[in-house]
Parts: C-alpha cells; sequence; structure tokens
C-alpha cells in the first residue's frame, strides 16, 4: 500500500528509535489521493496505524499486555450497533486498542521491535458524527454530538484546567470545532462538577449524571492492580457518544508504559 509517516510522541521523538503513524492511502482514476482503509492483521478496517517503538519501556510490552487485560474487563457501557445487538456482537468497537508485534524494515534496513496497534477515536467508540453541513464559523448548538478529549500534562493550577485554550486538553474530535468554546462547555462542567466546590454528598448523589459508573470502577480497578501511574488523566480519554443524549463520560486509558512496576526514573 501507498502509505505516509510522521513522528509520533513529543517526548519520545527525541529517541534514535520514533514511533511514528502510519497513514495509508490510495490514488483515485484522476490521480487525486484518498484514505485507504484496510484489515491490518485482522484488528479492524482502518486508514491510520501506530507504530509505537516502547523506547521508554525497555521490556517493550507494558502497553500492550495492559491493554490486553483492560479489554479483557471493559467494554463500552452504551449501545454500539445500530440494529440493538449487544457490544460482543460489534467487534470492532471497543475501549482499547489491538495490536501485534512486528519487526520493522526501513529502506531494507532493520529497524527493530514495534508494536503496530490501532487508535482511539470516534469510529472505534462509536461517537456520533457532527453535523458536517455546518462550519467553524457557523457553529449551531446541536451540531456538535460525540465529543472526544485527550488529556495531556499540564503545569500551572487547576483552574488552568477550566480553559479551552490549553494545553491540558486536546479536543480529538471533532478536532475541525477546535477553537470553538461551544464544544469545550461539557468539558468545563465536567471538571467544575469534580472540583473541590462539590461536596462528597453532592458527588455521591450526582456522579452518575457524568460517568458511567461500571467504566469508572473498572479504571480504577486497572490503574491499581496494574500500577498505572500516569493515566489519572493525562494518558486518559474522555468521551461522549452523543452529547444531545446526555453528558456521561467513558474513561479510555492510553500510553500505559508507565505500569507494572516502571517509574520515570
Amino acid at each position: 500500500y501507498f502509505a505516509e509517516f510522521r513522528i509520533r510522541g513529543s517526548s519520545i521523538a527525541d529517541l534514535d528509535k520514533k514511533s511514528l503513524v502510519v497513514k495509508l492511502f490510495e490514488y483515485s482514476k484522476k490521480g487525486k489521493k484518498k484514505d485507504k482503509d484496510v484489515a491490518v492483521f485482522g484488528i479492524r478496517v482502518e486508514n491510520s496505524w501506530i507504530l509505537d517503538a516502547m523506547g521508554y519501556d525497555k521490556m517493550r510490552m507494558r502497553n500492550r499486555v495492559c491493554f490486553d487485560l483492560w479489554n479483557e474487563m471493559s467494554s463500552i457501557p452504551y449501545d454500539t450497533s445500530k440494529d440493538g445487538n449487544p457490544n460482543e456482537n460489534n467487534p470492532e468497537k471497543r475501549n482499547g486498542t489491538k495490536g501485534v508485534f512486528v519487526e520493522v524494515f526501513i529502506n531494507g534496513s532493520y529497524n527493530g521491535l514495534y508494536c503496530m496497534s490501532d487508535k482511539i477515536d470516534r469510529k472505534l467508540l462509536n461517537l456520533t458524527k457532527y453535523d458536517d453541513n455546518d462550519t467553524e464559523d457557523d457553529l449551531e448548538d446541536d451540531a456538535v454530538h460525540g465529543l472526544l478529549y485527550q488529556g495531556h500534562e499540564c503545569e500551572g493550577d487547576a483552574g488552568h484546567l477550566l480553559s479551552y485554550d490549553n494545553s491540558a486538553w486536546e479536543l480529538e474530535y471533532p478536532d475541525d470545532y477546535s477553537a470553538n468554546p461551544n464544544t469545550w462547555e461539557p468539558l468545563k462542567a465536567l471538571i467544575g462538577f469534580c472540583s473541590g466546590n462539590t461536596s462528597d454528598e453532592d458527588f455521591q448523589v450526582g456522579y452518575q449524571s457524568y460517568f458511567y459508573p461500571s467504566n469508572l470502577i473498572d479504571y480504577m480497578i486497572m490503574t491499581m492492580a496494574m500500577n498505572v501511574i500516569d493515566n489519572l488523566y493525562k494518558n486518559t480519554f474522555l468521551s461522549v457518544p452523543d452529547i444531545a443524549m446526555g453528558h456521561c463520560y467513558m474513561l479510555t486509558p492510553w500510553d500505559m508504559d508507565g505500569s507494572l512496576g516502571r517509574t520515570n526514573k
């Protein structure tokens, strides 16, 4: 297949062995480039893939092992099919990545062991697509449906988390509207609810309006059982299947190489 590659990750980009994002494409009869969806290793049909160099994990296995365990214990807590079938009948909808270990050759030279996996995205989590008839300049309140945020490391006080133009959270979907404050209001409401301004009593009464209890419990068990130290909001995805239908967030882990006894030292 034709493919484009770019370096993935800011910190790991300084290492000799780079992690890569792979984008598959093809040319139309008119010579225009377009995405090429392929079932790589039978994982799922997709055009964007990750080649994880596992540069900081000398065992070269922590992230993959933790995700495999997570996939066994966690499921998407809402319906993922149009015809009402249960989650298990739709294997391409899940709350974690799948991947296989591969050996990579670049221009004929051996480049070592990688893990090739799919990505956390709208299609995998079955998030409702936004109304693409609207543009960012003419965004109506009901144009956005599914939302996907990714947490990043952030320096500063907690108030910094409440701003939509910050580095603490990234709007992964719909990224076309990342500069529009309307897409950040739901996240601000969640952060406000989880802040110290909410009493323990009010949290116990209202948390099920913001979280799926089964998913929240699974996530907390996962972080403790596998000693995941870097995924409490950093390296965590928050997603809403359709903001018009409710504000419950699902938690999805990301980059679990800081686990199973590994520290930043």
